[in-house]
């Protein structure tokens, strides 16, 4: 790790992945930073000339506000075209949770790309941190309703996102027309309970995170009560303080890992039971199918 000059470093380069900086997260990381609270080191990217900041904007605009000419940075060489696929995936697994438009906003950097875009679905997830599906879902285009029209025999298309249904009279219960109205209004009913779900996910993880950081910061005041309480000398407290903090960082690491390898787990296991299904679909057809021969 690296003390880098604030000042020098470099947020114009598109390599901010999120949505919107969080000013209250700002604000408390900034406290924190006020009263000696260590925060892990951002990341940049040195293309020989800049450094451009690709992980940790609120902790690089915390120290700003909290009045810190220097920040803690883990370096890499690389361009800012790197800083930005880096900090796509950024906070997959650490830091300030990401909200769906977060995710959404980084899949659609990549699919947006002339040479990004050209990434499978798969290969555009693991840089985003996201699943395949979830990329899918983006790439693909717009879901289109045929529906006619009452008044004129023509057809129209109509996008899911459009309205419920055609003006004029309305269709007859159990006919063509009616049953694509019907498919319509699930398809956005279906929608709508998605967005709602996904609310509920993002407020429950910014209680998760706020929980989370209360902790840390409650573990490290307990650590300077221990190293205080001791009956040492200075500089055996001062290593002794070290030491706890090395081991405080391993175990976060650690968890960080751990926290991966739960997350790809939980993929594979729900990959696998898709996949199950769909051989136990086959298979019955395949059944009937040979039934019917027979």
């Amino acid at each position: 790790m690296k003390k880098l000059n604030i000042n020098a470093i470099r947020i114009d380069g598109g390599t901010q992945s999120r949505v919107e900086i969080d000013m209250e997260v700002v604000g408390d990381y900034a406290e924190a930073v006020k009263v000696g609270i260590d925060f892990p080191p951002i990341v940049v990217f040195n293309d020989g000339a800049d450094q451009w900041l690709a992980d940790g904007f609120h902790r690089y605009h915390a120290h700003k506000q909290a009045g810190k000419a220097s920040i803690g940075a883990e370096v890499r060489e690389g361009t800012v075209r790197d800083a930005i696929l880096y900090s796509l995936g950024a906070n997959g697994a650490h830091g300030l949770r990401r909200s769906n438009a977060d995710k959404r906003k980084s899949v659609l950097t990549l699919l947006a790309d002339p040479e990004w875009s050209q990434w499978s679905d798969r290969k555009i997830a693991e840089a985003c941190g996201v699943t395949h599906p979830f990329v899918a879902s983006l790439r693909k285009p717009p879901e289109v309703v045929t529906v006619t029209t009452p008044r004129a025999e023509k057809r129209s298309p109509v996008a899911v996102s459009g309205p419920s249904s055609p003006k004029g009279k309305p269709p007859e219960p159990g006919s063509k027309k009616d049953a694509q109205l019907q498919a319509l209004k699930a398809v956005q009913e279906r929608d709508k309970a998605q967005e709602q779900a996904a609310e509920v996910i993002d407020k429950l993880s910014e209680t998760q995170e706020a929980v989370r950081i209360l902790s840390e910061e409650n573990d490290r005041l307990n650590d300077r009560l221990a190293v205080e309480a001791m009956d040492a000398s200075e500089e055996e407290k001062t290593a002794a303080a070290d030491t706890i903090a090395q081991l405080r960082e391993q175990v976060r690491v650690l968890q960080i890992e751990l926290d991966a390898v739960k997350a790809s787990r939980d993929t594979y296991m729900r990959e696998s039971a898709q996949k199950e299904q769909q051989i136990k679909h086959w298979r019955k057809q395949a059944e009937k199918a040979g039934a019917v021969t027979a």
